[in-house]
């Protein structure tokens, strides 16, 4: 008796195999299409750093075209409706973040262009009731910074925010669309991350830069999935070849 092996897969690994093996190489190929998605946002966020700085002309209503974009503006500091976004921490130490509006001068005064810099971190002062001083530069400065969109997603106690028509120079989050609800004058969508080495009244400056590991993370799901699938039919090939025992051909049915 000769020995041998023969495939006779049965229904319920069959039909387990068939169903999960699609679903391991349609995640490896999700992670795959997110890894190229982040790894465009961050070419993009490059090229937009590398670029040329953008001037008061190149500031249009496409916000979404100029995000992370250099800036570079010349104007007067309005510190009445300068903010203090509170819960700020550098180091360790609580603070806050000043954001001063810049009156860019135009050609007609009547549609200059209003935006907010935000000039870095400073702490607490002695008390919660007493507020830094956060003064600023008098006269026409040049400020230069990177545009930069707020979130709009956070929490808010109610009753957190002040009455209408009662001004507060602190503030828990930065929320444009109030901002510009509470000011008498129009406010640019984008605000200017103040560069570290820009002399126009700045504070601490640390800000965060976009640099995606997320890109590195997919593709390494994606590999772990196919690798999964891989192990999969291989286990299911394997387990499904059973033993079996041929006769033996005799002399004359060789011939």
């Amino acid at each position: 008796m000769a020995s041998g092996y023969r495939f006779g897969p049965t229904i319920w690994p069959t039909l387990a195999t068939i169903t999960l093996l699609p679903v391991l190489i349609g995640l490896g190929f999700w992670q795959l299409e997110r890894a190229e998605q982040k790894q465009r946002q961050q070419d993009l966020y490059n090229a937009r750093r590398e670029s040329p700085p953008k001037q008061l002309e190149d500031l249009g209503d496409n916000v979404d075209a100029l995000q992370h974009s250099s800036v570079r503006l010349s104007g007067r500091y309005d510190f009445n409706y300068q903010i203090l976004v509170d819960n700020k921490v550098h180091q360790g130490q609580p603070g806050y973040h000043v954001l001063t509006p810049l009156r860019v001068a135009a050609t007609d005064l009547a549609n200059d262009l209003i935006i907010l810099i935000n000039r870095g971190w400073i702490p607490w002062g002695e008390s919660r009731t007493t507020l830094p001083e956060a003064v600023g530069p008098e006269g026409v400065i040049d400020v230069a910074g990177r545009l930069w969109a707020p979130t709009s997603e956070y929490f808010t106690l109610e009753g957190s925010r002040a009455e209408v028509g009662q001004w507060q120079p602190v503030w828990q989050h930065l929320d444009l669309r109030r901002y510009a609800n509470e000011v008498p004058f129009k406010v640019y969508p984008l605000v200017v991350l103040l560069e570290p080495d820009s002399d126009a009244g700045g504070f601490v400056r640390v800000w965060p830069t976009y640099d995606d590991h997320w890109v590195a993370r997919h593709r390494a799901y994606a590999f772990q999935w196919f690798a999964m699938a891989v192990a999969l039919a291989i286990i299911f090939v394997a387990m499904n070849f059973k033993h079996s025992k041929m006769p033996e051909q005799n002399e004359s049915d060789s011939q």
